[in-house]
């Protein structure tokens, strides 16, 4: 935090130490202390660290006050969408699959329209959208993030179930590797590590899925 403010000391119109600083910021939940950062990176350049930084802060301030979870997630959203505007950024691919996500599991008054139907298929729209974007930033990053292989892998198993036929038995199939090869790399990297500083993602995923339903078994 010292060197980024001394940067900006030193330099007002150099965006990746506002940049950062306000990611440091919204990483500890520091919102007031991000929103001035992000000000002051907007004077400067447009960049998709900017709606980065507001989509990790809405997300952070919507598991404090559950009361706008919901609001919440659909400004992170936005943001996210916003930063795609600017540039095609991984981390915004990222936020903006797993918060789609989560409004396409958890929500329930977010979507205002003439009935249930209507909310369902927003619902449905929201997770396509993630399916979209995880597919989006596993091409741009190579599938080197254990955590977001292990997701995509759900995503198509979520959607298998909702399919009937061949479609939903690729789908299944096509899950089940992606928890195959994260479950692989994650072997790889406790190998390389104490036990101790690692968590079990058997256990993880054995809390997601009953017994006979284990996708590595």
């Amino acid at each position: 935090q010292h060197c980024f403010s001394r940067s900006i000391e030193l330099d007002g119109t150099f965006p990746d130490a506002w940049a950062n600083l306000g990611l440091l910021y919204a990483e500890r939940g520091a919102q007031v202390a991000c929103d001035l950062a992000l000000d002051g990176l907007t004077q400067v350049a447009d960049t998709p660290l900017m709606w980065i930084c507001r989509g990790l802060i809405l997300e952070t301030k919507s598991s404090v006050m559950s009361q706008s979870h919901d609001s919440d997630f659909l400004k992170a959203a936005d943001a996210y969408r916003a930063a795609l505007q600017v540039s095609n950024h991984p981390s915004a691919l990222l936020g903006l699959a797993l918060t789609c996500r989560r409004l396409g599991i958890d929500s329930e008054t977010s979507y205002v329209g003439p009935g249930e139907k209507y909310t369902e298929a927003a619902k449905a729209m929201a997770m396509t959208e993630s399916m979209v974007n995880m597919d989006l930033y596993q091409s741009q990053t190579g599938g080197s993030n254990v955590g977001s292989t292990v997701v995509k892998g759900l995503l198509a198993i979520e959607e298998s179930i909702k399919r009937a036929g061949l479609a939903g038995v690729e789908l299944f199939q096509d899950g089940k590797q992606n928890l195959l090869r994260a479950k692989k790399t994650f072997a790889m990297l406790r190998s390389e590590k104490p036990d101790d500083e690692m968590i079990s993602c058997d256990l993880a995923l054995k809390s997601t899925y009953p017994d006979d339903c284990m996708p590595f078994s």
